[in-house]
């Protein structure tokens, strides 16, 4: 799944060690977990283009990026607890 939430709690703190404010941490923890999965997104379409043609449904596939937005949704709500503590 990539870099783990407790990588990203390392990371606030030392952010918090230097000083940076509460909203740049949040806005960079953010942007990370964003683009962590717009890029697990488009290895998702390549592979399934490549690889699973076929092998799943639409309908399948996009429960399968669905549940991956979700994932990210979950994690960003994590970090945001911890962020704004």
């Amino acid at each position: 799944m990539g870099p783990e939430a407790p990588d990203y709690l390392e990371h606030i703190e030392n952010l918090r060690g230097i000083g940076c404010p509460e909203e740049t941490i949040r806005y960079i923890i953010f942007a990370d977990v964003n683009n962590l999965y717009k890029t697990k997104r488009r290895d998702v379409n390549c592979e399934m283009e490549n690889t699973l043609k076929g092998m799943l449904s639409e309908e399948e596939f996009e429960n399968y990026l669905l549940q991956m937005f979700n994932t990210a949704n979950t994690m960003r709500t994590q970090l945001a607890r911890r962020v704004t503590r």
